[in-house]
């Protein structure tokens, strides 16, 4: 009997320069490339069991069975897509398919504009990849031998992953855009690609975790409810109907081309700047959908404001929002003190964590069931 468990845990990264929409919607192909920053406060814990005695695939989200829906049906799609690539699906002696449980938590709220699908699809597709026992030429791709197999390993922990980090972060795009930067640790960019059949389009460190770590990120919990349009139905919205849609996507050329060379040389006002205009542009796009797809609060724009006020006087820091009401706010160390205590004053935020440039996916000895 086949049961071989594997745990992955993954960490959410949050957008200097936005994702918003694709070229191929089967391959997740974004229409424009990406560049973020992985938080390591936040993360996803995933347990992965193949097992031949299974007769369905199964999903347990923050210890509750998901029976139907959505959610169900992007996880078992996901693990179709990884069967597939696993020694002609690894069937039994009695030529059935191999159905997998699949327990997942996330220490944050799930759906709420702070992406979860990203943490979420790479802690899944690593797991699942060790579980079902790929190896690089399973994932057939094509292997690039400029790349160590395992660029940020565990490092209190013996277990390693001979995946080739590349190639995860191809798979998990195909569960979630954004998962594919969550891949690596520290700061990070999605290349687009030119191929049509995604080959070419896939995460790049930059820098890791190490790099920088005076700069920090305090995310803002305001609403901590699922979203009404998830991205991926928003996407497909404002690329269809946004008048504003194709110019944004040859800004964020230059955007992304612009941060790159700040972080390169650690200018935080130039990437602040960039980062929150990027933001604004993409809601933009969103604002001007058709139907209207508008992810913020009354709340939301009220800290916005506090944010711009506390730069004019004299507390830098910058804010980004994805599609959700939640802020994250961008600043430096020394000033995290200052701007908790006039963010502390807000009635209306539930919570605040900050967080610092966190790790790619790894694995865990610790297994949720």
């Amino acid at each position: 009997m086949r049961h071989i468990k594997a745990t992955a845990i993954a960490h959410p990264n949050i957008a200097f320069i936005k994702y918003w929409g694709k070229r191929n919607e089967e391959l997740k192909l974004p229409t424009v490339s990406s560049l973020s920053m992985t938080l390591d406060n936040f993360y996803t814990k995933t347990t992965v069991e193949f097992n031949d005695s299974f007769t369905e695939d199964s999903f347990v989200l923050n210890g509750k069975p998901i029976t139907g829906g959505i959610e169900l049906l992007r996880v078992t799609k996901h693990l179709d897509l990884i069967r597939t690539r696993a020694d002609k699906n690894i069937k039994t002696k009695t030529d059935k398919k191999l159905f997998a449980k699949v327990a997942s938590e996330n220490n944050f709220p799930t759906a709420s504009g702070i992406a979860s699908s990203s943490s979420g699809f790479t802690a899944l597709t690593l797991a699942a990849c060790k579980s079902i026992g790929l190896d690089e030429t399973d994932l057939n791709l094509k292997s690039d031998s400029n790349l160590k197999p395992d660029l940020n390993p565990k490092p209190d922990s013996n277990l390693k992953h001979d995946l080739n980090l590349k190639h995860i972060s191809i798979v998990a795009r195909q569960g979630s855009g954004s998962a594919c930067r969550s891949t690596y640790g520290g700061f990070v960019e999605w290349k687009k690609g030119e191929a049509d059949d995604g080959k070419d389009s896939y995460a790049e460190q930059l820098f890791d975790e190490k790099y920088w770590p005076e700069l920090k990120m305090i995310v803002l919990i305001l609403d901590q409810k699922e979203k009404k349009i998830k991205s991926t139905q928003g996407m497909r919205i404002s690329v269809e109907t946004s008048p504003f849609y194709n110019d944004w996507a040859k800004t964020s050329i230059i955007d992304l081309q612009d941060v790159k060379a700040a972080l390169n040389q650690k200018d935080f006002t130039k990437i602040g700047n960039i980062m929150e205009r990027n933001c604004l542009k993409m809601h933009s796009v969103m604002i001007s959908s058709n139907p209207s797809l508008i992810y913020w609060r009354p709340e939301t724009l009220t800290l916005m404001e506090n944010i711009k006020s506390l730069r004019e006087t004299g507390t830098e820091c910058y804010f980004t929002i994805d599609a959700g009401a939640n802020v994250m706010v961008l600043c430096l160390d020394k000033d995290v003190d200052k701007i908790l205590n006039i963010l502390e004053q807000v009635p209306f935020i539930h919570d605040f964590i900050i967080c610092s440039a966190g790790k790619g996916v790894e694995l865990s000895e610790e297994h949720l069931f």
